[in-house]
């Protein structure tokens, strides 16, 4: 194999490695700790949340490897429901769920989603999503509407969507501080 063919294989793996794969099995990626320490996952009775030390937010992240337990990182929307649905099912999701020693979840923020999204992914890491039926996440704007963050899965990561789509979800978060 020639110098140049060699030099273009380590380049493209050099490329998938840094911006991660849409591929990749996310039931396997729990995330994990920044190397700045601002990400840091903690695991509690077999549930995950990843604490953001800058905005004192926490996020549901997903099930230990292992868990039997039911609830993952991302709540699927069912199809077909209409935005009050959606803001129905997401509300009640986060409002009535006992995650990680916790039940003051909420709904988040899109531009908090949108901020956790992006910065987990300049951070070289990857919420983790065990329902690969969500490569939108949904978030409330201040007027009460909803959007959808592009996730991990979709690109551009961190765009604003307004909602009008299916294969959406909600990831719940709450404040620590």
């Amino acid at each position: 194999m020639s110098l140049l063919k060699i030099s273009g294989l380590l380049f493209s793996a050099s490329v998938l490695a840094a911006c991660g794969s849409s591929s990749s099995n996310d039931n396997n990626n729990p995330g994990g700790a920044s190397s700045d320490g601002r990400f840091t996952p903690t695991t509690m009775n077999e549930e995950i949340v990843m604490r953001d030390k800058t905005t004192g937010l926490e996020w549901v992240n997903g099930l230990a490897e292992g868990s039997s337990k039911t609830v993952t990182g991302c709540h699927p929307m069912p199809p077909g429901l209409s935005t009050d649905g959606v803001v129905t099912e997401a509300n009640n999701f986060c409002n009535n769920l006992d995650f990680a020693g916790h039940t003051d979840w909420t709904v988040p923020k899109v531009g908090d989603l949108q901020k956790y999204t992006v910065d987990m992914k300049t951070a070289g890491l990857t919420p983790f999503y065990q329902n690969r039926s969500c490569p939108r996440v949904v978030g409330f704007n201040a007027d009460k509407t909803i959007s959808t963050i592009n996730t991990h899965n979709t690109d551009p990561i961190g765009k604003v969507n307004p909602w009008g789509s299916s294969n959406a979800g909600v990831r719940c978060v709450r404040k620590t501080n």
